[in-house]
């Protein structure tokens, strides 16, 4: 199995298990949320031959440098830190579904992305 492809594969379990946590931990949710778009973000990356999870230590500082490069999938990873953000103020299920959705939407994008390049 190609990188792109266990990284698409890791997103939607991710996503899987936010989604089957979202009435039962809250947290739980978030956090695999956030684990789904960063392996979105790695399964784009690894579309180019780049593996920004082989140095846990610049991993982070590198993905946001490289998706600030992409406004659409920038924009999309600020909309989900500022639900999580929001959500941490005020614990409101609105936030928790809307994250997921997020992420959900851009595992698609990134299907699509990828049958089209």
């Amino acid at each position: 199995m190609s990188s792109y492809f266990w990284h698409l594969k890791f997103a939607s379990t991710m996503i899987k298990i936010a989604e089957d946590e979202v009435y039962k931990n809250k947290y739980v949710t978030i956090s695999s949320a956030l684990k789904a778009f960063e392996e979105i973000i790695d399964a784009y990356c690894a579309l180019s031959n780049l593996h920004f999870h082989e140095d846990p230590a610049t991993g982070w500082k590198n993905r946001i440098d490289w998706i600030k490069e992409d406004k659409n999938l920038y924009l999309e990873w600020k909309k989900m830190i500022d639900l999580i953000n929001l959500f941490f103020k005020d614990k409101s299920d609105k936030y928790i579904i809307e994250i997921i959705s997020i992420a959900k939407k851009n595992i698609k994008n990134l299907e699509i992305y990828h049958n089209t390049n």
